[in-house]
């Protein structure tokens, strides 16, 4: 779901479970190519074991230890591009690797560019390395484009190893920055919230406490910015475990909210979401887009078969985005909720993949 784009035909993805089978299709037509530099690459012999290396990867990720992209060209899985973060957490190693039929096509450069600035930028990373067997002479040559100066040279059991390095200071930075979203029209995007979102974050539902009150029943409980990274990490954590998903809601550039998924039913093919917007930001159609966006990635990219929203009665902003999106209402739930100091009754909305297809073939 979430891309970063480098050119028409080449982009970055986070790595997602239904990911598995390119993968390991990309590393069968490789295994010669790669075990001299991706020694680990041969021991991928069926999806599973594909289905486990994408499971340590966003356990990386999620841990804060690191980022693995996959590199697509033309539609088709190329290769990876990742940053492993070192224990102060200011310092990161860039890897990549392609497939054979990919090389010489600059797409390992172009991949190694875009996740170094993303690692400056973003991320805010003070130096960078690329390591290197001395005798990998097109990975050097990676290092040498992208102006990353020679370090050291290092020994050990493994071979010899050349590194480089650049600074945050030494990067170029053309004011160009991208980030890893879910671009949704030339106005809005969504991006998984992180750790480094928190502060951000907590001042938007800080600024927006009475707004919010009306119907979200958290905010007691959220007073701190360390609140807001509990949320977040819990998030992270379901996100890794691939059993649901919150992404923040970017609009011209700015957070202005939230939304996702309860949790991930895949016995059953179901989920709920839930979603809060700023008080500046409402009357745009912001949430009925971001909402559009993330019922058609379940229903659409997660196969799921049915899609459930319950909002308050007299939530009317709510409960019209429900319709705007051909969801049926199903019926009210009395005293569903207590929220604050009444209880609430809920509507309850849903949508089945069948009528999600109908309404956008």
């Amino acid at each position: 779901m979430f891309e970063l784009h480098i050119n028409e035909t080449t982009y970055l993805s986070y790595i997602e479970p239904y990911h598995a089978p390119a993968l390991y299709q990309l590393l069968q037509q490789n295994r010669d190519h790669l075990a001299p530099h991706v020694p680990w690459a041969v021991k991928v012999n069926d999806i599973e074991t594909a289905r486990e290396v994408i499971r340590q990867l966003r356990t990386m990720f999620v841990s804060g230890d690191g980022l693995g992209a996959f590199i697509w060209h033309k539609g088709q899985l190329a290769g990876y591009v990742g940053l492993h973060i070192g224990e102060q957490r200011d310092t990161a190693e860039i890897g990549y690797w392609l497939g054979e039929a990919f090389t010489g096509k600059g797409l390992a450069t172009l991949a190694a560019e875009a996740i170094a600035s993303y690692a400056f930028q973003e991320l805010g990373l003070e130096k960078l390395h690329i390591r290197t067997k001395s005798d990998n002479i097109r990975s050097i040559a990676i290092a040498e484009r992208l102006n990353f100066s020679y370090l050291e040279t290092l020994s050990s059991e493994k071979g010899q190893f050349k590194v480089y390095q650049i600074s945050r200071e030494q990067w170029p930075s053309n004011g160009d920055r991208r980030a890893f979203e879910h671009r949704i029209d030339d106005e809005m995007a969504l991006r998984l919230i992180e750790e480094r979102h928190a502060t951000m974050l907590f001042h938007i539902i800080d600024e927006n406490r009475a707004h919010l009150r009306q119907w979200m029943p958290w905010l007691d409980i959220t007073r701190t910015p360390a609140d807001t990274l509990d949320f977040i990490q819990r998030s992270l954590k379901q996100y890794g475990e691939f059993k649901g998903m919150n992404v923040g809601i970017w609009y011209h550039g700015q957070l202005v909210g939230v939304c996702g998924y309860h949790e991930w039913d895949f016995s059953n093919r179901k989920t709920s979401i839930g979603y809060w917007l700023s008080a500046a930001s409402t009357g745009k159609g912001i949430m009925t887009r971001a909402a559009r966006a993330i019922v058609a990635y379940a229903l659409e990219t997660l196969d799921l078969n049915r899609i459930e929203l319950r909002c308050a009665v007299g939530n009317d902003r709510s409960c019209a985005i429900a319709k705007r999106l051909g969801f049926t209402h199903e019926g009210v739930l009395r005293a569903a909720e207590w929220l604050y100091n009444h209880f609430v009754d809920h509507n309850v909305y849903s949508i089945l993949q069948t009528e999600w297809r109908e309404q956008t073939a």
